[in-house]
Formats: C-alpha cells, sequence, structure tokens
C-alpha cells in the first residue's frame, strides 16, 4: 500500500503541483522536503519533474537504469520523474506515460491541490513549507511548526500508528 500526496509551489496566487505515489507520510516525504528541498529554486526543479514514484534527497542524474536506481539504498537514490523516463532508461517501458499524463498542474484553486492523504506546499513568499492532511481535514499549517511539536504530531498522528512505532515517529520528526 502507498501512501499518495501532493507536492506544490506556491508562487505570485498560483499553485503548481505533482502527485507522488509512495511514501508521503509527515516522517518520510515531510521531512526530506523539509530538509532537502529548502528553497524554491530547489522545489520548482523537483516539481518541474512531473508526477514520481517517491521523492529522495536530491534530483536523479546519475543512474543509467531503474534498477540501477532503485537497488541503491535509498540515502543514495536521487528523485526521478519515474513511469515516463523511457527516454532515459530502456526497462521502464512497461510504464510509457506521456509528458501530459505527468506534467505539473497549475491552479489558483488550493482545493485542487489537496484531496490525496499528504499535501506539501512551498509558498515561494514565506519561504517555507505549509503541510495538509487527509487526518486534520486538510487544514493547512506550518511543516516545521508539527514537526517540531510533539502535541501536535500527537493529536494529529497519535492514532495513525502503532502504540510501539510512536517513540520512533516523534524522534524522527523532533530531530528534523
Amino acid at each position: 500500500m502507498s501512501t499518495r500526496g501532493h507536492v506544490a509551489v506556491k508562487e505570485n496566487g498560483e499553485y503548481t503541483y505533482i502527485y507522488n505515489h509512495s511514501d508521503s507520510y509527515i516522517e518520510g516525504l515531510g521531512i526530506t522536503l523539509f530538509k532537502h528541498y529548502n528553497n524554491a529554486e530547489l522545489v520548482r526543479a523537483l516539481v518541474g519533474l512531473g508526477n514520481t514514484s517517491s521523492i529522495y534527497n536530491t534530483i536523479e542524474n546519475t543512474a543509467t537504469s531503474y534498477r540501477e536506481h532503485i537497488n541503491r539504498d535509498r540515502e543514495e537514490r536521487g528523485t526521478v520523474a519515474n513511469f515516463r523516463d523511457s527516454q532515459r532508461w530502456a526497462d521502464l517501458r512497461d510504464y510509457d506515460l506521456t509528458w501530459d499524463e505527468c506534467k505539473p498542474i497549475v491552479t489558483d484553486n488550493i482545493n485542487e491541490v489537496l484531496g490525496e492523504a499528504f499535501t506539501y506546499i512551498y509558498d515561494v513568499d514565506a519561504s517555507k513549507w505549509l503541510i495538509a492532511c487527509d487526518e486534520d481535514h486538510y487544514r493547512v499549517r506550518d511543516l516545521e511548526t508539527v514537526l517540531h511539536s510533539k502535541e501536535l504530531l500527537e493529536s494529529l498522528f497519535s492514532e495513525r500508528y502503532i502504540k510501539e512505532y510512536l517513540p520512533e515517529f516523534y524522534e524522527k520528526c523532533l530531530s528534523a
């Protein structure tokens, strides 16, 4: 099962966003975006890739095949626009989608951006990440505030995880 999400950049009253298929939960994608995509240039480059399977610490540019990419340790992987990069990686031909099917979507309506389990929005004017999730009825919050508040983490996510995982979850978020 995958935790689906949207990643958006908000600029000049418009949202440009993409779909991310896996690991969109806060202690995965939320921390990755907060730590590694912390300025408008990086976020624009990430969103410019189009829809992704998973988002990692850097934008991929060194793997010669999808198999090589996926067999790397998670920390060594970069983000690629999986499912459509058949021009570059012959072993992705089964996922040969067109750019029109995967390209970023531009809208001025935030309700179009929300709707997946997690939505992350980089607000260029404020130079910060925002988060909205289904468990919080898509209320838009400051990502840094959520990550660094055990009380908010508990109120939003304690029912999501088994009790044994909660200490590890809190530690990952609070130390981000």
